[in-house]
């Protein structure tokens, strides 16, 4: 699975109040948590830690993980960006 660099932006974006909750946003989310998915299940060594970090920059580090030409997973800001992916579409869903 490819990184999800264009739906890390969009989710920045709407988290910086650069646009408004739409299906773009909502289809971000879903990119980004089907990587989530596909990276924990490849990942062997996952270890659950919370972050305290905002959400910018959460979405931040991931893209720089992208970008980074050494491969590295931070689980911890994955669960983050996924957290406020899902509390954000349900809020929106349950209005």
């Amino acid at each position: 699975m490819q990184f999800p660099s264009q739906a890390l932006l969009t989710l920045l974006k709407f988290a910086r109040k650069e646009i408004e909750f739409n299906t773009s946003v909502v289809e971000a989310g879903l990119e980004v948590l089907k990587y989530c998915w596909d990276m924990f299940t490849k990942s062997s060594t996952y270890v659950e830690s919370g972050s305290k970090d905002e959400i910018e920059e959460c979405l931040i580090q991931a893209l720089d993980e992208g970008s980074s030409e050494v491969a590295k997973f931070a689980p911890a800001v994955w669960v983050t960006i996924g957290l406020w992916i899902l509390e954000k579409v349900l809020a929106k869903l349950s209005k």
